[in-house]
């Protein structure tokens, strides 16, 4: 295990033993072994508890707060509810352009009856024929009609996430 605290670096072995006792005692005491590491740690480095506190800026307010836990992000709950809201809506608006129901079973019927590929020009059968989105979703392309072309296996993993632009040139 090893302990930064300030500039000191502490590294030590704790024996199955050891492990065993510790591990049985944060089963008693309704709490995790690493705490009560921690916990002695800082006892045997007589640190106090002022000491262990650490200023660190919340990620959503920018506000400074004092925490013993340096994973912490949020000053309070309400920071992380305006966090877990924000990324929320970035997800969705990510994730609108896959919403299926633009399509409808008739579109991708035409597109499936198509013979020859978009890109290449080759014949497409059932076991080769693939439909791509010629603006990627990744790139802010949706799921409708204009969107979708018919094309083979081999042209639609070439073009991959890139334009019809830069797919070409590399052709």
């Amino acid at each position: 295990m090893i302990m930064r605290n300030r500039s000191t670096v502490l590294s030590f072995r704790i024996t199955e033993d050891i492990k065993e006792e510790f591990e049985k005692y944060a089963l008693l005491s309704h709490t995790t072994t690493k705490q009560i590491l921690i916990g002695y740690i800082y006892d045997l480095l007589s640190i106090t508890k002022e000491e262990q506190l650490q200023y660190i800026r919340c990620s959503v307010c920018g506000k400074t707060f004092q925490t013993n836990n340096p994973v912490r992000k949020f000053c309070s709950p309400e920071c992380r509810k305006k966090n877990n809201l924000a990324v929320r809506k970035a997800w969705e608006f990510k994730n609108k352009a896959k919403d299926e129901s633009l399509l409808t079973p008739s579109d991708i019927l035409e597109l499936k009856k198509a013979s020859k590929c978009f890109y290449c020009g080759c014949e497409l059968n059932d076991s080769n024929r693939t439909i791509d989105h010629f603006i990627p979703l990744c790139r802010g392309g949706a799921n409708i009609k204009e969107n979708l072309v018919a094309c083979c296996f081999g042209c639609n993993n070439k073009k991959g996430t890139k334009t019809y632009e830069e797919f070409m040139k590399l052709s």
